[in-house]
């Protein structure tokens, strides 16, 4: 799944999420535009995040990320890879968020 996130009309970030299809048959007919993908997740799979593993670092934008968020190819970004499981183990999401380096300002709070 690939998503083009903006805010105020300016793209800052591009998500790519690796689902494995067993686990969430139809997602590709769900609104993830407009919803958070974790309450699709929850609400019509019953795949609730239990534990997340995150990695952040700095990185540069390949020619297709700047095309996405409209900046040049080689401009500083934060990428961040996520991999989400539910109470039993099984990891449901592998993702990576390119944000651009010039427009954001990352905070993280979880409960779970």
């Amino acid at each position: 799944m690939h998503r083009v996130r903006s805010a105020r009309g300016v793209p800052v970030s591009v998500h790519h999420s690796y689902v494995p299809a067993d686990l969430a048959p139809g997602l590709d007919e769900r609104d993830t535009v407009n919803q958070q993908l974790c309450h699709v997740f929850e609400r019509d799979f019953g795949l609730r995040m239990k534990h997340v593993s995150e990695r952040l670092e700095s990185t540069t934008l390949d020619p297709g990320e700047g095309r996405d968020l409209r900046v040049g190819a080689g401009s500083p970004a934060l990428l961040l890879r996520d991999v989400i499981s539910n109470e039993s183990g099984t990891v449901f999401e592998y993702s990576s968020i390119v944000f651009r380096g010039d427009r954001v300002r990352l905070h993280f709070d979880y409960e779970l």
